[in-house]
């Protein structure tokens, strides 16, 4: 091989490992936010599992209040409990006549009531219908 040949060789590939090193590196980025991608939502989906699951206790915790209150009529109504996780409920009648039992469920004291315990917790809400 002559000479000249090789030096033209050499010098025609000065960069090629510049363009090699970017190929491969958009290479690598692009595996990167794919699997971001499929991860990040899973991950997200595991948080908001959490935040369901303290949700769903502060309506149970709304309800067994509530049907405390409705069933054994005590002389005044229960303090609501404050929840030290940050969680809150709400509780509404879904009875055929509505009443407020926001505050106090011996109104429910029928034989036949029906009402809704709505756990948030971080933006997340669970509900449980209760109805006798």
């Amino acid at each position: 091989m002559p000479l000249n040949l090789v030096i033209d060789m050499k010098n025609s590939q000065q960069g090629s490992i510049i363009i090699f090193s970017l190929l491969l590196l958009a290479s690598i980025l692009a595996i990167t936010l794919t699997l971001a991608s499929v991860f990040i939502p899973k991950v997200r989906s595991i948080a908001e599992a959490g935040n369901s699951t303290r949700a769903i206790y502060a309506a149970d915790s709304a309800t067994e209040v509530c049907l405390y209150e409705a069933r054994n009529q005590p002389a005044s109504a229960i303090a609501r409990p404050i929840l030290i996780n940050g969680a809150t409920f709400t509780i509404a009648s879904l009875s055929a006549s509505p009443v407020d039992v926001s505050a106090d469920c011996r109104p429910l004291s029928s034989t036949t009531f029906k009402f809704r315990a709505l756990g948030t917790f971080n933006g997340v809400s669970r509900a449980l219908e209760i109805g006798q």
